[in-house]
């Protein structure tokens, strides 16, 4: 097919994208946005030339990516210059900062009071949004579906090792971070990792259909030794890696969303419910039990026991978060503004410097407002929909199973949020894309995945 060139260049990116310190450095997001842009721009010239179609997923994905459309669109308008009186109406307390540095009434002044910050924001955005569409319109078959979850899984297994050597090779007290500045974010990325390798598995059909405790023990063998067992092994190495980070929301999200994405899946999944069950089994007994015993899990319990109240900055950052939101509530104070805006709010006893919120909702809504962190909201929320959706209609293992990874993946990072900012480091941000792109793929591919070419 013609967009062959763009379907590896999207993994390509996706491969890369966590090697540079996450893509968290300037010149790392405009390479990733520059690489999305120019892979966007040669799919259009080929759908021009008639040479690619549009998908069914693509189509059926209208609602998030025109919510997503929204919060790109928004992230420009708190750039553009808008009358003085505009900006007194819609975001008084900016109107009040120009005026105090100004000493006057400014004719035109922006929304954004970081215009350079949001600048940067809106390429990576709409870098963001490019690359979910393009995830739908050339992932169209089951088996560059397959290739792609290989891929990334690979590359969750690539930082799951490096992180683990560096972490069991260093000093006493290590934690893995593998090519990331912080160990929550290579928690954060292996989250999603896990959860695509885990729907992975799960897409594989079992053989064996018997209700004779010898069949199930063979299916439980097969499961532990069989074909499956590289896979199987990819994702123990990654749950050693997951509890070497030693991060308490990071392991704490992964198995929650294991456990809430697994009662929902065997609520809703038609068939297999045994291997099903025996495979979730085997997920939480042997990589909480023994794998994490022999690498610390204990350690990680020790420090959620250990967290209260006076011992954490982030609760402190978030308290004193709230009265940013309620002067900027409506429009935001602009898109990556958060860094600078903050300093005028962080009382006298929190010493360091904080560049994020660690609460990614808390900084989304202090940034883009309530008009941009409602179709961003939305975005995610239909995305969950669509996964649940194409485990409860669809009776292919491979639709059902990747419904499966992507709830998982979704409800791990949306719990992980609410202490940390993975979503505002580009790499994790992208493949957290992935997943919910996946949703929409696995609600909608077919055999026939064309439905409109240009010539129609």
């Amino acid at each position: 097919m013609g967009d062959k060139l763009v379907f590896w260049g999207l993994i390509g990116v996706l491969l890369w994208t966590p090697i540079p310190l996450g893509s968290d450095r300037l010149w790392s997001s405009l390479l990733l946005s520059c690489c999305i842009f120019s892979l966007a721009g040669y799919w259009l010239l080929l759908f021009c030339k008639g040479r690619v179609a549009i998908s069914t997923a693509f189509l059926s994905a209208k609602p998030c990516w025109l919510a997503l459309i929204c919060v790109v669109g928004w992230n420009a308008l708190q750039i553009i210059p808008m009358p003085f009186s505009w900006i007194k109406t819609l975001s008084p307390h900016a109107a009040e900062i120009y005026a105090s540095v100004s000493g006057d009434f400014p004719l035109f002044v922006p929304i954004s009071l970081d215009t350079g910050a949001s600048l940067v924001s809106l390429m990576k955005a709409a870098a963001y949004l490019v690359f979910f569409c393009l995830m739908l319109l050339v992932v169209n078959d089951r088996r560059r579906l397959r290739i792609l979850l290989y891929c990334a899984v690979a590359g969750g297994i690539f930082q799951a090792v490096y992180g683990s050597i560096m972490a069991m090779g260093g000093p006493v007290g290590s934690v893995a971070t593998g090519t990331f500045v912080n160990r929550n974010h290579l928690a954060g990325h292996l989250e999603l990792c896990l959860a695509l390798g885990i729907g992975l598995l799960m897409s594989e059909p079992s053989a064996l259909k018997s209700n004779r405790w010898r069949a199930k023990l063979k299916l439980f063998m097969q499961l532990m030794l069989g074909p499956k067992a590289r896979l199987r092994l990819g994702l123990a190495i990654m749950v050693i890696a997951l509890v070497l980070t030693r991060s308490r929301m990071g392991n704490s999200a992964f198995f929650a969303s294991l456990l809430i994405a697994g009662g929902v899946g065997l609520a809703l999944f038609k068939t297999a419910k045994t291997s099903t069950l025996f495979l979730l089994a085997s997920l939480v007994l042997i990589d909480m039990f023994i794998v994490g015993h022999w690498f610390g899990v204990e350690e990680v319990a020790t420090r959620i026991q250990e967290t209260n109240l006076s011992t954490e900055d982030r609760d402190d950052v978030d308290i004193s978060t709230l009265p940013l939101y309620k002067d900027y509530w409506l429009t935001g104070s602009g898109a990556g503004s958060y860094y600078n805006i903050f300093t005028a709010y962080k009382p006298n006893y929190i010493l360091e410097y904080w560049d994020h919120a660690h609460n990614d909702y808390m900084e989304f809504a202090c940034e883009l407002g309530l008009i941009g962190f409602i179709p961003l909201s939305l975005s995610v929320i239909f995305s969950l929909f669509a996964a649940i959706k194409a485990q409860l209609n669809r009776s292919t293992s491979m639709s059902r199973g990747m419904g499966f990874g992507s709830t998982m993946g979704i409800i791990a990072l949306l719990i992980h949020s609410s202490v940390d900012f993975n979503l505002q480091i580009p790499s994790n941000a992208l493949l957290f894309i992935t997943v919910i792109s996946i949703a929409w793929i696995a609600r909608d591919i077919s055999e026939r995945p064309l439905l409109y070419t240009l010539e129609q």
